[in-house]
């Protein structure tokens, strides 16, 4: 009998010892699960910060670059410039918004127009429907680059762009308006270059 209850006591503490491990062995799990949804959120929650913290600083960058390109757009208004200046003036505005630079340009050119009794304004009413004030633009340009004293590979090259650009207006009426408005930005994005290439070359 003796025997009998020693190995019997010893297979109640077995089995009580491979209990009490499997207890802990959950409990454990438990807790490792839990702190590992814990650093999930803490990350998760330090990613939102920082992306909002980025946000913010971009907004802030972005509207005192903005401040800096329409000052310095005022200064070219307010002197006489000439197309050496307006680059020079760029040149500083290149660690800028990508917008900035044609605002530069476009002060120059709304300069340059209104000396000479020329503008997109008055040419605008000879323009209607998708693209006119891209159309106007485009005429302008043309009017320009045959006036103005440019190398002719240049006036060449660029007139062809400009019929690119007045062909892919003619081509927006079937477009959906989301289309549109993409290419008409793409047209005024791509006559910012041409007018700064030709300020370049007057």
């Amino acid at each position: 009998m003796g025997i009998l209850s020693s190995a019997r006591r010893r297979r109640h503490e077995k089995r009580a010892s491979y209990k009490a491990a499997k207890v802990q062995a959950r409990t454990e799990a438990r807790e490792t699960a839990k702190l590992d949804r814990k650093k999930e959120a803490y990350l998760q929650k330090m990613a939102r910060k920082v992306r909002k913290q980025e946000s913010r600083d971009l907004k802030s960058q972005r509207k005192h670059d903005a401040k800096l390109a329409e000052a310095t757009v005022e200064q070219i208004k307010a002197g006489r410039f000439n197309a050496k200046t307006v680059l020079r003036y760029t040149g500083a505005l290149r660690v800028l918004l990508p917008v900035a630079i044609p605002l530069v340009y476009r002060a120059f050119t709304q300069l340059s127009q209104e000396s000479t009794g020329r503008g997109t304004a008055a040419e605008f009413s000879n323009f209607v429907g998708v693209g006119a004030p891209q159309r106007a633009r485009i005429a302008d340009l043309r009017t320009r680059i045959e006036r103005g004293n440019v190398p002719s590979g240049f006036a060449k090259d660029a007139n062809a762009r400009l019929d690119e650009l007045e062909n892919s207006l003619d081509n927006a009426s079937g477009m959906s308006d989301s289309q549109t408005s993409n290419l008409t930005s793409s047209v005024s994005t791509e006559l910012d270059l041409l007018d700064r290439q030709f300020a370049e070359k007057v």
